[in-house]
């Protein structure tokens, strides 16, 4: 359905016109009418019609100039002109402004309407399609040029160049440019969503826009904002434009995306190799984000560190045995003292993560590569803290359960690290390596009681603690501890303990 407006500055002409042809059988819907060109460019903006019927003779603004105000903004729908003077000049200059067609009022008919309505309509789908065409050769090109940028960056990182040798090559490669002084942002959005990735990219042309600047794209992720300052040799200058364009681009993103962004800017850098030198200070600033910082400036400090600090080896040495011995305080001690280090020597990122797979191998957790490139940051890796408690529930057995079997034992330690999860004994029975059967049978031949009996206590005992210590409300102290079905939790508890579990919870509070 396209949208059309008619303008006409007779009221009748406009009421005719909107109730004697078949707009929608047609295809057409009518959004509005006005009764002069300038009140029909304001509705034109706020309407976006995709075809105007217009009369040429109008007080005020009229046909002829309205359609030259509309062909000046580029607009690209259809033009269909309406007049009643036989004298073909004001036709052919409505023509010659960008009309598509004209109808005599004085020979209007639904016939003719519709035929000059159809020929209308297809000029404005060639334009459209043509414009379209332009765009995607545009955007096509645009990647292209974007695509070879990037590739010549990673060229100039290679190989030591002359100021005219990388001139030629940036120059060849689009950038206007000369970066003879020059100093490079980086700004790197979140993996995984595609909109603010690209809005990032947007927001990069936005801020750096005002100034001698170029935007490259890196990577998916990243973007590189390149600063000409061959003709701004005061340093303090350049410094206010670099903290200035790092404050804004943060703001902007945060503002309009809703997102963070982390920013490293570069010393400005002079002479041969310019581009290359502000490009290498920017990546080593940017690893300063993994350690908490939103906008790093290269500093010139010495590189980051290379080596594991020795509370991280110590922690990593002794892992093994805390979570054999259910040593919680220790581990909990010995994790946090390993990041702090991390932090104060300033270790590399990929020297941290090769560390923490040596100390997830020596916990016997196995995990993905993918899984370790999801850790952008130290709080990240704090967050694994909680994976080798767990670890640890499972390895260490409780006091009395060495003369269990290996396998048993291991079952007990499974349940009791994963009661609050949706368990069962086919659960149990697949991590320890057992059938069904001959679990249930052993399982109670050696513990003494069943399987879901076992299970349930555990469940019960951690109820029973949390309705002492904690104010939450019963429903989701039961939910915690595994108890999906609040009712048969309620009647349950009572006929194992003879009271209601509000009532114990009274009880309990009003004897401490």
């Amino acid at each position: 359905m396209y949208k059309l407006l008619i303008v006409d500055d007779d009221t009748l002409v406009r009421m005719f016109l909107r109730n004697f042809f078949p707009w929608k059988e047609k295809g057409y819907q009518i959004v509005g009418d006005a009764r002069d060109g300038e009140e029909a460019a304001e509705l034109t903006a706020h309407l976006q019609p995709d075809l105007i019927l217009t009369d040429i003779s109008m007080p005020g603004m009229g046909g002829i100039a309205f359609i030259s105000a509309l062909r000046e903004k580029k607009y690209d729908g259809g033009i269909l002109v309406l007049s009643c003077h036989d004298d073909f000049g004001y036709v052919k200059e409505a023509m010659r402004l960008g009309a598509d067609e004209y109808v005599l009022k004085n020979h209007l008919d639904e016939e003719t309407l519709g035929e000059a309505l159809e020929r209308v309509t297809d000029a404005m789908r060639r334009r459209r399609a043509e414009a379209e065409g332009r765009h995607a050769l545009h955007r096509m090109a645009e990647k292209g040029s974007r695509l070879t940028q990037r590739e010549l960056l990673q060229s100039l990182l290679a190989r030591e160049t002359s100021w005219e040798e990388q001139y030629r090559e940036t120059q060849a490669v689009g950038l206007r440019y000369r970066y003879y002084r020059c100093a490079v942002l980086l700004a790197a959005a979140q993996q995984g969503d595609s909109l603010r990735e690209q809005g990032l990219y947007e927001a990069c042309r936005h801020v750096a826009g005002g100034y001698t600047a170029e935007v490259i794209d890196l990577e998916r992720t990243r973007y590189a904002i390149l600063y000409d300052f061959s003709d701004t040799p005061s340093a303090s200058r350049q410094n206010e434009v670099l903290a200035e364009q790092s404050a804004s681009l943060h703001s902007f993103v945060r503002d309009y995306l809703a997102a963070d962004c982390h920013i490293s800017v570069s010393e400005v850098c002079e002479g041969g190799g310019s581009i290359a030198r502000a490009l290498r200070q920017a990546r080593e600033a940017a690893q300063e984000h993994f350690y908490g910082k939103e906008i790093v400036r290269y500093d010139g400090r010495a590189p980051m560190g290379s080596q594991v600090p020795e509370p991280a080896l110590a922690f990593c040495e002794e892992l093994p045995a805390c979570l054999r011995k259910g040593d919680g305080a220790r581990l909990q001690s010995g994790f946090h003292a390993a990041l702090d280090a991390f932090r104060a020597e300033r270790v590399q990122i990929g020297v941290l993560l090769s560390w923490l797979k040596q100390c997830d191998t020596a916990a016997g957790l196995t995990r993905d590569e993918p899984f370790y490139a999801s850790i952008i940051c130290l709080a990240d890796c704090a967050a694994r803290l909680s994976d080798y408690q767990s670890r640890m529930r499972e390895m260490s057995l409780p006091a009395g359960l060495e003369r269990l079997s290996p396998a048993i034992a291991r079952a007990v330690c499974y349940t009791r690290a994963h009661f609050a999860e949706p368990i069962g004994l086919g659960h149990v029975a697949r991590e320890v390596g057992l059938s069904i059967a001959y679990l249930s049978r052993a399982f109670k031949q050696e513990v003494g009681v069943g399987f879901s009996e076992y299970l349930l206590g555990c469940r019960l005992e951690q109820v029973l603690r949390q309705l002492t210590e904690s104010l939450d409300t019963i429903g989701q102290i039961a939910a915690r501890a595994g108890f999906q079905d609040y009712q048969h939790f309620c009647k349950m508890f009572k006929k194992k303990l003879g009271v209601s579990p509000a009532q114990y919870r009274k009880e309990r509070q009003a004897n401490r």
